[in-house]
């Protein structure tokens, strides 16, 4: 096979003698003072842009000082235009950016130099990470991230959940500094939990809930409450947690931080004892249904009565053994009610405990085979 040679330029720099430019190709050479390889570009040829220096390092275009658009969205997002782009300005969270159209063996890098959060789409109907087109991915503030796509149409991402830290050189993680449960609780409109680690800043309401993404094995997502009342959460779809249902997730008390990991896809896994701290929590309210699934205590300290209610905990290793204190701090008569005939007190079948209307009246009870076990009573009548 023949071998075909690159003409070199002369010692002092710039192109061989008689090298010509021509509109309808694009020719080499070696620079002879730089070492470096420089093709012509062009529709004239006349240009020149070096892409290969002596020591191998390929040089990329590149584009810095680019503001992603205000408002976010695909439609009017800033296209990237070149290989490497640097993204100096987000003004506001999601404000956007556009990848080039995705063909076979095609590599982006993005670089998010700012302290927002940006919103990064496909064009047209190319998708990443396989989401929707019209959804895109966040790209995290301080990050940098290569887009590669295998085939036309599909990008795929690493990086996408780190960034970079500029004053120590560490490593960091997708994060929500400041997240707001949903009002009114329930799995389907829950917030979504959109960083690796996030911070639930508001709970207005025990039972406000918010929402893991998707599970896959490896992902592992943190959460800390740091809110003022228990934080209801869900998996997404049909994921459950600790094995269970969907629909009713667990609860995560007030000052806690729990680590949620995926082994198998539909299922998260959270150590139980880290779903509750060991500061009790004052109750206050007229109702308040205490949480079966994570051990806990509670002081009873409302002007007046407190109406508690707890359901069956779950069966099985991680939830038989659980305990769950009550204990008076106001002279009220409060009542805790066992839904469903669960409690075996010592006696004839009985659902409440009523508590007497003195302070340091209270109540010790571990969850076994779905049921729970009277341990110790303390001024408590049941019925």
């Amino acid at each position: 096979m023949a071998v075909k040679s690159i003409r070199r330029g002369p010692a002092a720099g710039g192109a061989p003698t008689n090298f010509v430019s021509r509109s309808v190709s694009n020719d080499v050479y070696v620079d002879g003072s730089t070492d470096r390889l420089v093709f012509s570009i062009g529709a004239s040829g006349t240009s020149s842009k070096t892409v290969l220096d002596s020591t191998s390092a390929i040089t990329f275009s590149t584009t810095t000082g680019i503001t992603a658009f205000a408002g976010g969205g695909q439609a009017s997002a800033t296209a990237l235009t070149t290989v490497i782009n640097r993204v100096d300005t987000v003004a506001t969270v999601a404000d956007s950016v556009k990848l080039p159209t995705a063909t076979a063996g095609q590599i982006v890098i993005v670089i998010n130099n700012s302290s927002n959060a940006m919103q990064v789409f496909g064009a047209g109907t190319d998708t990443i990470d396989g989401v929707a087109t019209a959804t895109g991915v966040s790209q995290m503030a301080n990050s940098a991230v290569v887009y590669s796509a295998a085939a036309t149409g599909n990008w795929f991402t690493d990086g996408l959940s780190t960034g970079f830290n500029t004053s120590n050189g560490l490593q960091t993680s997708s994060f929500n500094a400041s997240v707001t449960a949903f009002a009114g609780g329930g799995q389907a409109s829950a917030t979504a939990l959109t960083g690796l680690v996030n911070r639930v800043s508001t709970v207005a309401s025990q039972g406000d809930s918010v929402k893991l993404p998707a599970s896959a094995p490896g992902t592992v997502v943190v959460i800390q409450n740091s809110g003022a009342n228990a934080v209801q959460v869900f998996g997404a779809g049909t994921d459950t947690i600790n094995g269970i249902a969907t629909a009713t997730g667990v609860s995560q008390g007030i000052n806690t931080q729990a680590v949620y990991i995926s082994y198998v896809a539909g299922n998260w896994l959270v150590p139980v004892t880290s779903l509750w701290s060991s500061t009790p929590q004052a109750v206050g309210t007229a109702s308040f249904t205490a949480p079966a699934n994570v051990p806990h205590t509670y002081v009873l300290n409302r002007a007046g009565v407190v109406a508690v209610t707890l359901g069956a905990p779950t069966a099985g290793a991680g939830f038989d053994g659980n305990e769950i204190q009550f204990s008076s701090d106001s002279a009220f008569a409060h009542t805790i009610t066992f839904t469903g005939s669960i409690l075996d007190s010592g006696g004839a079948s009985t659902t409440t405990a009523t508590f007497n209307a003195f302070k340091g009246a209270s109540l010790l009870v571990m969850a076994f085979n779905a049921r729970w076990k009277v341990l110790a009573a303390n001024g408590v009548s049941f019925s």
